[in-house]
């Protein structure tokens, strides 16, 4: 642990968390809990969503999932660490200050469902709630061992971090709202299958987590991009049928081959000559990630029917254009491999999700009735 002393001399790499450290599971751990927090209020309040996502119930909820987590996991997979000969403070004043505005802003906004926005008791608690922040902030840039060190937010990594993050968590129940909304009265889903339905997005983050740690940044924001433009693409042109979803399993199958090739694969082989190739080496394919990567293009199709994005007779083909696109990805690693042409790993991906999606329009075509 760095003493607070020392905090603000540090540059910012030498402030981050290395790779490999245990305290990088407890952001998992947090995403974790919050995602299954968000299914069981889900599944709650499917029956009436309009009513149960703006009352006071589903903010406690939420935030009872969270610390009843991380008292369980924590202390499991995280390992203490101690500041030896410093001396102990606690933050008392800027703990209770910053708790007591919190509670107040979301009791505020709750309230104006029953009460509105211009009455005296919303516009009085949300007034007490800014001033009881403004006092935390005050209380921070003079406390000993201050809860947050306002100076933290001169790294521009760790800003832009919880700019991001504080995005994303307003995001997150909007999302399950409108979904809530669009799968009973558009899709027809009964409370109890609207509330199931969201399992998927849960376990899938689950899993999803456990990736992105152990992956340790070799993935960034620009690979995200790449999976994601042509479906964006696709949705932008109106287009939301089996084309779509085969763009998703393309990325998922590309992403499931390589990670559980990487874990599992003990002999990957060219898929052009079939024969051996050495660990690591680009456009390599092993039996067990293949394996995964069918899978992973097979879960995407069965979830495109279940949202009514393609018809269960047409599951094959968003399965298979999804599963010949990240193979496609992998022949053209090998191809620049054999014949010595780099391959951007950005493109590749952009490109291995519109073979996907062009494949599984024409295996739908060739289908028709």
């Amino acid at each position: 642990m760095i003493p607070e002393r020392d905090r603000d001399r540090l540059r910012p790499e030498q402030a981050t968390i290395p790779p490999g450290h245990p305290w990088n599971r407890i952001p998992v751990i947090a995403a974790v809990c919050a995602l299954l927090g968000a299914v069981a209020c889900a599944i709650l309040g499917a029956g009436n969503p309009k009513q149960f996502f703006f009352s006071w119930l589903v903010s406690f909820l939420f935030f009872l999932s969270l610390a009843l987590g991380a008292l369980f996991f924590v202390p499991r997979l995280v390992q203490e660490s101690r500041a030896d000969g410093l001396a102990r403070h606690f933050d008392t004043a800027g703990a209770v200050t910053v708790t007591a505005s919190l509670m107040l802003l979301v009791y505020g906004l709750t309230q104006t469902t029953s009460v509105g926005w211009a009455s005296g008791r919303t516009i009085g608690v949300l007034i007490a709630s800014a001033v009881l922040m403004a006092a935390f902030l005050a209380i921070e840039t003079r406390s000993r061992s201050a809860l947050m060190p306002l100076g933290i937010f001169r790294r521009r990594t760790l800003a832009g971090a919880n700019l991001i993050g504080f995005g994303l968590g307003t995001m997150v129940f909007g999302m399950f709202f409108l979904l809530s909304l669009y799968m009973q009265q558009v899709l027809g889903f009964s409370a109890l299958e609207t509330g199931v339905g969201y399992l998927a997005v849960a376990l899938t983050a689950v899993a999803a987590s456990g990736l992105a740690q152990a992956d340790s940044g070799r993935r960034g924001a620009a690979h995200v991009v790449a999976n994601c433009l042509v479906p964006t693409a696709l949705l932008l042109l109106g287009v939301r049928s089996i084309a779509f979803v085969a763009a998703f399993a393309a990325a998922l199958a590309d992403t499931l081959g390589t990670e559980i090739g990487a874990l599992f694969g003990k002999r990957p082989f060219s898929p052009l000559t079939l024969s051996a190739l050495p660990a690591g080496t680009p456009g390599a394919i092993s039996l067990p990630g293949t394996a995964a990567s069918l899978a992973g293009a097979a879960a995407i199709a069965l979830a495109g029917v279940g949202l009514g994005l393609v018809p269960a007779r047409l599951a094959w083909a968003a399965a298979l254009g999804g599963f010949l696109g990240a193979l496609a990805e992998s022949v053209l690693y090998a191809m620049g491999a054999r014949f010595r042409f780099r391959l951007d790993h950005e493109f590749a991906n952009a490109l291995n999700t519109f073979v996907g999606a062009m494949l599984a329009l024409r295996f739908a075509a060739t289908d028709a009735p």
